[in-house]
């Protein structure tokens, strides 16, 4: 399991606000680098040294990193900040080491509001959800191909009465969620503060409604959100 420690003290952080009016529509573009974008970069190296851009595609490659992270997130700080959403990923796991637990989130990607929080590993033969962020992932899918080629991934939830997960257009899995107190937002990256993965992604999307106008708070968002990983144990 993830460590108790933080993992956003002395990272730099980029904000933005959100309109009501507008809701949450964020599509990931593949001409410049997350936090560029409005995301937020967290990682033990540079930005511009761990995700590279090539056509259309962003990758990041952490391995024999060991305990040290890389990961991009969105924060949006508003309370329970969308009742439903989409969300789309086009990625492969090319590569992956599982030296200290099973099922680490190295090649993962993620959502949350105040109250609910899921991470889900999709390693290079295997998916796996974590719906509680303290306690071992559970495996959707195993023994399949997520390292030769791209496969789409389609999450779609309402917080705190269900989810449902999809692999290529296929019913995956789905299920409730757990009461939990995280961030509000979503990201993908390596988490693991362990296990390291090499991960190419082609596309990333998320479109839900937000209930009232959202600023950004550092400290609320990426505050509330190192909670859970303090919540962590070996």
């Amino acid at each position: 399991m993830w460590r108790g420690t933080l993992w956003v003290a002395g990272f730099a952080v980029l904000s933005l606000s959100l309109s009501a009016s507008a809701g949450v529509d964020i599509n990931l573009g593949f001409g410049s680098l997350p936090s560029a974008q409005g995301w937020t970069y967290s990682g033990s190296h540079p930005e511009a040294s761990t995700m590279q851009l090539s056509g259309g595609v962003l990758s990041y490659n952490t391995m024999g990193w060991g305990q040290q992270d890389a990961f991009a997130y969105y924060s949006v700080n508003s309370p329970s900040w969308a009742s439903s959403f989409v969300l789309n990923i086009t990625m492969k796991t090319t590569d992956m080491e599982e030296w200290w637990r099973p099922y680490p989130f190295a090649a993962a990607v993620g959502i949350g509001n105040d109250n609910y929080w899921m991470g889900l590993s999709i390693a290079p033969s295997y998916v796996a959800v974590d719906l509680t962020a303290h306690t071992p992932a559970t495996v959707l899918l195993n023994n399949v191909d997520n390292h030769s080629a791209f496969h789409d991934y389609e999450l779609q939830g309402t917080f705190g009465v269900d989810w449902k997960l999809s692999r290529d257009g296929g019913f995956v899995a789905s299920g409730v969620w757990t009461p939990i107190t995280a961030g509000n937002g979503f990201w993908f990256g390596d988490i693991s503060n362990g296990s390291n993965a090499a991960v190419s992604i082609s596309r990333f999307s998320l479109q839900s409604p937000v209930p009232e106008p959202a600023g950004l708070s550092l400290l609320g968002a990426l505050g509330a959100f190192a909670c859970f990983k303090r919540r962590r144990s070996i």
